[in-house]
C-alpha cells in the first residue's frame, strides 16, 4: 500500500468517487483516461517521431497516433516497466497507450500514480 493509499485509507475511509477531500476531487480512472490499442506502424516511412514497444523505442516514422502526454503499458514482455512520454509517438500492439484528459488530472500524475499499482 502506497503512502497516498495508506492516508486515503486512515483518513478518509467512507469516501466514494467523485467526492471532494481538501478540495481535491476523487475520480475513478476510467474517469480520467482512456486506455487504447497500438497498431502497425511498417505502411509509415521513415521520420522523426518514436515508435514505442514493450521494450521501449524501436524506430522513427513520420506519422503519430498521439501529440498529448500519455503513459504507456506494455501488455508483453517488461509488464513493470511504465513509460511517460510527452512528444508525439507511435505504439505497435505490444504496448498500450492512454489518452488523458489533462483538464482534470496531470498526465505526469496518472505515470507515478500507476507505478503504485504494480500493474
Amino acid at each position: 500500500m502506497s503512502e497516498l493509499e495508506r492516508l486515503i485509507a486512515e483518513l478518509c475511509p467512507d469516501l466514494p468517487a467523485g467526492r471532494q477531500v481538501g478540495g481535491v476531487e476523487v475520480k475513478k480512472l476510467c474517469e480520467v483516461l482512456t486506455i487504447k490499442n497500438g497498431k502497425d506502424y511498417k505502411s509509415f516511412a521513415k521520420g522523426a517521431y518514436p515508435v514505442y514497444g514493450s521494450g521501449g523505442v524501436m524506430t522513427y516514422i513520420d506519422t503519430f497516433v498521439c501529440d498529448k502526454p500519455s503513459v504507456l503499458i506494455p501488455r508483453k514482455g517488461s509488464l513493470d516497466k511504465l513509460y511517460y512520454v510527452d512528444v508525439p509517438f507511435w505504439t505497435v500492439d505490444t504496448i498500450f497507450w492512454t489518452e488523458i484528459d489533462a483538464e482534470i488530472i496531470q498526465p505526469k500524475f496518472v505515470y507515478y500514480y500507476l507505478q503504485t499499482q504494480h500493474l
